[in-house]
């Protein structure tokens, strides 16, 4: 593997020892504040084989430039062409399957694609704009399927599966863009 240096955040809301890959393939300790250095160390030890995966994973990922630009500016130039293109997307899906939205919005997630409220609010990734079309229509998709089931039991992938037979081969082309 080399040797990976990583980095220690201190969080007053974690409750437990966590690890994320950031898109150079930096790692990421992420740890409760009065949890000892040497519990962290032990920890990073035993995550030696998740860590090599998971680097691998993510450095193989595509990176499009206006996906992985992360600013207030780029946000503020997109997000009303993202907003026009989710609403469109939405009313297209909403028409041929009788979604019920109350609100959509697109904001600058840092993590997410999408989400769904029980409140029927949709909220999409602005970043959703620089994607292929096929890969807009999985995730608008996705969250309007949430409307139905708020969860990714096998329920709802069979409500995902009815709008788009090849949701699957759909989902495994997005989680190779990284963001």
């Amino acid at each position: 593997m080399g040797k990976v240096v990583c980095k220690l955040r201190r969080s007053k809301r974690a409750k437990r020892l966590s690890l994320q890959i950031d898109a150079d393939g930096g790692l990421v300790a992420i740890a409760p504040v009065k949890i000892a250095k040497s519990t962290v160390l032990a920890f990073l030890k035993s995550q030696t084989a998740w860590i090599r995966k998971h680097r691998k994973e993510v450095l193989s990922r595509e990176r499009h430039p206006d996906i992985s630009i992360n600013c207030k500016t780029h946000f503020a130039k997109y997000k009303a062409d993202a907003l026009a293109l989710v609403e469109n997307r939405v009313e297209h899906f909403s028409s041929t399957h009788g979604f019920e939205v109350n609100t959509i919005r697109v904001k600058k997630l840092k993590t997410q694609w999408g989400s769904c409220s029980v409140r029927k609010n949709l909220n999409f990734n602005y970043k959703i704009l620089f994607l292929p079309e096929h890969l807009q229509d999985y995730l608008v998709v996705h969250e309007l399927c949430h409307l139905y089931e708020l969860n990714h039991s096998r329920k709802f992938w069979a409500h995902v599966e009815a709008i788009l037979p090849d949701h699957k081969a759909r989902r495994k082309a997005l989680r190779k863009i990284y963001f």
